[in-house]
């Protein structure tokens, strides 16, 4: 899945990644949502809620501390994280995860395991010419552990899938994200 959020007014004269993504950003598009959604295991009824969620997401990052709030149709919510600090998260349908954000050059990435079913979700967050671009997926591991070499043949995936290519239809682009 991937998320594409627009920002007019973010400065990208920094290095490392480093504040890049601090700002408020709106949901821009999104492609294979809603596949992506099923392939996760969210029923149809919620699946059809999120097509219309509205999404803003505010970031606001001090060194490796984060704190995020998420606002929508259906919700508001607001959480802190440490960069490579296990944390526990509700997504919007409920489903709780736990898992940590990674800071690799100019990218988010973050690795999350649904306490319900034992999934493992991957998301990055990159800024690609004034947007955040947030790509998630998701993955099966027989063991439950993901090394970062396997994060970077998602990514590599992931790139191609934006592509155009349908060779992994676990993965969804979220959406294309706009400043506010």
């Amino acid at each position: 899945m991937s998320a594409t959020f627009r920002h007019p007014t973010l400065s990208l004269s920094t290095s490392s990644g480093a504040m890049a993504f601090n700002g408020t950003w709106k949901a821009d598009r999104s492609e294979n949502y809603d596949k992506f959604l099923e392939r996760i295991g969210v029923n149809v009824m919620k699946r059809k809620l999120a097509e219309h969620d509205n999404l803003k997401i505010t970031i606001e990052q001090t060194g490796d501390n984060f704190h995020v709030k998420e606002s929508s149709t259906f919700r508001t919510k607001e959480f802190d994280f440490t960069l490579g600090v296990k944390f526990d998260y509700s997504l919007a349908d409920g489903t709780e995860v736990s898992g940590t954000w990674e800071m690799e050059g100019d990218m988010l990435k973050g690795l999350f395991n649904r306490k319900d079913n034992n999934k493992l979700l991957t998301t990055t967050r990159s800024i690609v010419n004034g947007e955040l671009v947030q790509v998630s997926g998701s993955l099966r591991v027989a063991n439950q552990s993901l090394n970062i070499n396997g994060l970077l043949v998602i990514t590599r995936a992931i790139a191609s899938k934006q592509k155009g290519s349908s060779s992994n239809p676990s993965l969804h682009v979220l959406a294309n994200w706009q400043p506010v």
